[in-house]
């Protein structure tokens, strides 16, 4: 390799990383020809027919109905009162003007009825102190287990029916339920103390051109707030601008749907340029947008910002939980808080669930109270038939059976006799169990992830036993199933095929078949183009994550050959035509960092970089890459 300092080649991208999308049509345009359909257009042109659809999309489009406490009550000209969709309603949100988003929160929303903002603090635990002691008793009692034994304890303490002590029964189901909301109280303390962290976590807020810190759960719809690479935003937000020269920024939203890969989003026109505390906070004007709704790929609104009106898009729009990367900072203008945000509108209360065994266990108990019931009946027709026996020598001691037995109260004492058919210690026994498992699954090193140092966390100990037991397995793509990594080879060019790697499966086969080989006594010849296999020699900076080995490429860019053209030309392709952002030392390819949307795009990027195609920036259209080949100028 030549020692003369490489070249720094601008190139053309052969594909812009942008996708142009049709901008959003205002909510509450005067008429088409200045800004596209009007307000009632709008509503029915831009949302889907779910009738025609068959309901398909879900609650990601907003099909199904809103829950009760957001829908609001207004009156129409008959005085008749109904309710309005939350969605139907228009918000307002005043920047820089705290009094005027305080007087939208109390006065009616576009004369549609009255949707108060909320505040930023949310809970996701089961209970609180008020519904604890009711819920949980619910809870516990619609199991078939408890209910039977609460009914023996009530035949023993308040009837004369009992043959046996008061307390026997009652004792003992009073200490499996305590036992059970003592394990619900301590994993819905945990819930408790999750939400208390995130609710009191720092968010930054531009005030006056000065930053203020305020907790996540005092924030409110209208605050700016700025928020730093590697933070999530603590709300639905509108970005204002970023850090970067256009505008954008990159989010990582694996919190939220699981994706790795970075979405790109981009900040309004009119206020792209705002990049200082001061200039944020000289912003004036308001955005006119939906109200909250479950919909979490669509967002309208219209922003007039400085007199300056601009679509609002659900590409201006991060949502909460999200987190940003690759930019060092964004001004964001919060849009929806707290329960109120997208995903929490989408998420659901978590309800009691059962596992397997514990379906067969009442499956197993409804059973035996069949047999109990048969055995206590025949026990009554027995006792009857031997009360009513006008000779019995054996009836002189107890002269009261003389009289009419009692055919229900007989019930009851056989009843109560036989209650021992189901045995309380079972449920005792298995609440104890699932407790220890869910501490030894918390405590278990094997379940340990040290890259990320992350420990397993079991939530809830009711499914212990439902843990591998899969039933039914759906699946979008293979990544979903995988490591979902990629790694860079092979290439074809100019029809030749370059780079020896297999895939793990074809390692496998290979290994099979040279161990059939060596059991036969054969040989297995070696490819002779092999040969040229050596990472090393073909790589001008090896990297541990790409196992591309063919020397081939570099010998025949090197000595001219008659494809080092179309090899340029395929690596370059590789090194500029992506939406691939580096991070870390941009003059030294060995501490760089390439953060992607996808991990093909970093697998093609990076292995450009270990090819001598080493990507250092891009600016608009425009990508700056080196080549640090010795015929770099080929």
């Amino acid at each position: 390799v030549d020692s003369s300092p490489p070249k720094t080649l601008k190139t053309k991208k052969y594909s812009s990383p942008k996708i142009q999308s049709r901008p959003p049509l205002p909510l509450d345009a005067d008429s088409e020809d200045d800004y596209g359909p009007s307000n009632d257009d709008l509503r029915g042109t831009n949302r889907f027919n779910t009738d025609e659809m068959g309901n398909a999309g879900g609650e990601a489009l907003g099909a199904v109905k809103m829950p009760d406490w957001m829908q609001v009550k207004t009156k129409d000209g008959k005085g008749t009162e109904k309710k309005v969709e939350a969605e139907d309603v228009q918000w307002r949100v005043h920047l820089n003007n705290a009094q005027a988003n305080k007087e939208e929160d109390t006065n009616n929303v576009d004369g549609k009825g009255l949707l108060p903002k909320v505040s930023n603090a949310v809970v996701t635990a089961k209970y609180t102190a008020g519904t604890f002691l009711p819920v949980n008793l619910y809870m516990q009692f619609s199991r078939l287990a408890n209910l039977y034994f609460l009914l023996i304890a009530a035949l023993q303490v308040l009837t004369p029916f009992s043959p046996t002590g008061k307390f026997s029964t009652a004792f003992p189901l009073a200490v499996v339920v305590m036992a059970n909301m003592a394990r619900e109280l301590w994993e819905d303390s945990g819930r408790h103390r999750d939400d208390a962290e995130v609710n009191r976590r720092l968010a930054e807020l531009i005030r006056g051109g000065r930053v203020e810190e305020e907790m996540w759960r005092d924030l409110r719809v209208g605050d700016i707030v700025w928020i730093k690479k590697g933070s999530e935003v603590p709300a639905d937000v509108v970005q204002l601008s970023s850090s970067e020269e256009e505008g954008g920024s990159y989010v990582d939203t694996c919190n939220l749907d699981g994706e790795t890969n970075l979405k790109i989003k981009s900040a309004l026109s009119a206020t792209a340029t705002c990049n200082t505390h001061a200039l944020v906070s000289r912003l004036s004007g308001s955005l006119d947008y939906e109200g909250p709704n479950k919909r979490l790929y669509t967002f309208f609104g219209k922003a007039v910002i400085n007199k300056e009106t601009v679509p609002v898009d659900n590409d201006c729009v991060l949502l909460r939980g999200s987190v940003l990367r690759n930019t060092k900072w964004i001004y964001g203008l919060v849009v929806y808080a707290g329960k109120q945000s997208k995903i929490q509108m989408n998420s659901k209360r978590a309800s009691q669930k059962m596992s397997n065994v514990e379906q067969v266990a009442n499956r197993v108990l409804a059973a035996v109270l069949v047999f109990q019931m048969v055995m206590c009946t025949c026990a009554v027709v027995a006792n009857t038939i031997w009360s009513a026996a006008t000779e019995n020598a054996a009836m002189w001691h107890m002269p009261w059976l003389s009289e009419p037995a009692d055919i229900v109260g007989t019930f009851f004492v056989y009843l109560i006799l036989l209650n021992n058919y189901v045995p309380i210690s079972l449920y005792f026994s298995m609440e104890l169990a699932k407790l220890g498992q869910k501490i030894l699954i918390d405590n278990d090193l094997e379940m340990y992830h040290p890259l990320s140092d992350t420990p397993a966390q079991a939530r809830t100990s009711n499914l212990n036993e439902e843990l591998g037991q899969i039933e039914y397995i759906f699946s979008d793509k293979t990544g979903t199933l995988t490591r979902n990594e990629m790694e860079f080879r092979k290439c074809w060019i100019a029809n030749t095929s370059y780079g020896f790697g297999t895939t793990e499966i074809g390692a496998a086969a290979k290994a099979r078949q040279l161990r059939e080989a060596g059991a036969a006594g054969k040989v297995v010849a070696k490819d002779p183009a092999e040969l040229d296999a050596d990472k090393h020699v073909a790589q001008l900076h090896p990297d541990p994550a790409i196992e591309f080995d063919d020397v081939r490429i570099r010998k025949r860019f090197e000595e001219g050959h008659a494809d080092a053209r179309a090899i340029r030309d395929f690596l370059r392709v590789l090194s500029v035509s992506h939406t691939v952002v580096p991070e870390g030392d941009l003059t030294n390819p060995a501490k760089i960092k390439y953060q992607a949307e996808s991990p093909d795009e970093g697998a093609l990027v990076l292995a450009a970089k270990c090819l001598g195609f080493f990507f250092l920036r891009q600016n608009g259209e425009d990508a700056y890459h080196q080549c640090l080949w010795q015929k770099g100028d080929i």
